[in-house]
């Protein structure tokens, strides 16, 4: 099964004027039941600029992250990840997806240029035939 969904990102979803703050993005809102696969693919199009030491993808206030702090991406294109961290998750209540850029040491987060998409496999519940 391929890729379902995907999300476009660009500089300026990534913004941050407090130096250490990871930045968080809401992606894609999940409800009870919807299924994620564990294969995440962040495609870069575009370098970023930034003081960026690690993105993470995954699900909203859990530790379950399908990319963990993957290393700078700053500079790098194309740079494709696809190595999850954890498996498939449930989604037990309502919630998101997320990415997260982590600012190097005593940094913000403040790119002005970077583009990149990042793709999931999912199965909403609302979309499965549920009849008994």
């Amino acid at each position: 099964m391929g890729f379902t969904d995907v999300v476009k990102l660009t500089a300026p979803d990534f913004q941050s004027t407090v130096a250490d703050a990871t930045v968080l993005v809401s992606l894609i809102p999940l409800a009870i039941g919807d299924l994620v696969g564990a294969e995440v693919l962040v495609e870069v199009q575009e370098a970023w600029n930034s003081n960026v030491s690690g993105l993470s993808v995954g699900v909203s206030l859990t530790e379950n992250y399908f990319i963990d702090n993957s290393g700078s991406i700053t500079g790098m294109v194309p740079y494709e990840v696809s190595l999850a961290t954890v498996g498939p998750y449930v989604a037990t209540a309502a919630t998101h997806l997320v990415a997260l850029m982590t600012p190097d040491t005593g940094l913000t987060v403040t790119p002005t240029t970077g583009k990149m998409n990042i793709w999931f496999r999912i199965s909403h519940r609302k979309d499965r035939n549920l009849q008994a």
